[in-house]
């Protein structure tokens, strides 16, 4: 769904618009699986107008055929549920201002097309251009939220709050919103779950730093380290048996979904590890009577079908 760059600081509008140009520059230039890249759209404040934003908001397009080296890479990672979208950010290299969806158009409205199929450079930068700037713009209004997110509303970007909102209104899922123990790395006790941390991540990462808290976590409450997928890695050595997830990337989120209806007990989300505040997590659950667990369930078209009116609620946030 995203690459879920940290929401750092307020910049203006000219270095956010700076950050845009680059990621269009490489999209023009078409090469590997920038070539794949059809369409381009922006929403939120910067397309808006407004002279101060968080970061830039935007939504890409793409057709994978275009590139056979490019759909072969992708068909591959999703065989082995990796991140799918690493070709794509590799090529367009989007800064950490930028908060990148893929192919999530219909949950937008008002979208800015800034690319489009045949532009070049210029052609990219005059629509660019022609986004009026509005010192009076800001912050859209936000969407409403699940009471039970209300404490990560603001950390959770618009599409998680829909997936999530919805299905928790229709009593698909359960969640539950956790303060979890920041780890160090010195503090874990299991000899192995150490030394896969130690090969797997630098102990500054902050994937690292959701990896110790979430294993640590579903470790206390005796969960085998072989049961555990954590960051789509498996610390006990083999995908085999898999009951709960830690995960900290939201553009892996709803994978959620797919887990929980194959097996999956439950789901560790630990949100914004990258920051120092304390960690907060969400504790996803699938009941037994949950659409989850049809193997014909299928995510996207689920919430067309049952929840129209989101593609009638402008984007939350920056």
């Amino acid at each position: 769904m995203s690459n879920a760059p940290a929401r750092t600081g307020r910049i203006s509008r000219e270095r956010a618009t700076a950050h845009v140009v680059e990621l269009l520059e490489r999209v023009c230039a078409g090469e590997g699986a920038a070539s794949c890249v059809t369409a381009v759209y922006a929403f939120g404040s910067w397309s808006r107008g407004a002279l101060v934003v968080g970061d830039v908001d935007l939504d890409i397009e793409y057709d994978r055929s275009r590139d056979p080296e490019t759909a072969a890479l992708i068909l591959d990672l999703l065989i082995a549920g990796r991140d799918w979208t690493s070709p794509l950010r590799k090529a367009l290299k989007p800064r950490r201002t930028l908060w990148v969806m893929y192919e999530q158009i219909a949950h937008i409205t008002e979208p800015v097309l800034i690319y489009q199929d045949g532009d070049d450079l210029d052609a990219a930068l005059a629509r660019v251009n022609a986004i009026k700037v509005d010192p009076a713009a800001g912050r859209a209004d936000r969407d409403p939220v699940h009471p039970v997110l209300e404490p990560v509303a603001d950390a959770l970007g618009r599409p998680s709050l829909i997936v999530l909102g919805e299905l928790l209104t229709h009593g698909h899922i359960g969640v539950s919103v956790l303060d979890l123990p920041d780890i160090a790395l010195a503090d874990i006790q299991d000899p192995e779950f150490h030394e896969f941390l130690v090969a797997t991540w630098a102990e500054s990462s902050p994937r690292a730093r959701a990896a110790r808290a979430g294993g640590v976590f579903l470790l206390g409450r005796g969960i085998g380290l072989p049961q555990l997928e954590i960051l789509e890695r498996h610390p006990g050595g083999t995908a085999d048996g898999l009951t709960w997830a830690v995960e900290a990337r939201e553009g892996k989120l709803k994978n959620f979904a797919w887990d929980l209806g194959h097996g999956f007990d439950g789901w560790l989300y630990v949100v914004r590890s990258e920051r120092k505040q304390p960690l907060r997590a969400l504790e996803i659950t699938g009941p037994e009577t949950s659409v989850l667990h049809d193997r014909e369930f299928e995510l996207d078209t689920w919430l067309l079908e049952n929840a129209p009116h989101i593609q009638q609620i402008g984007p939350a946030g920056d």
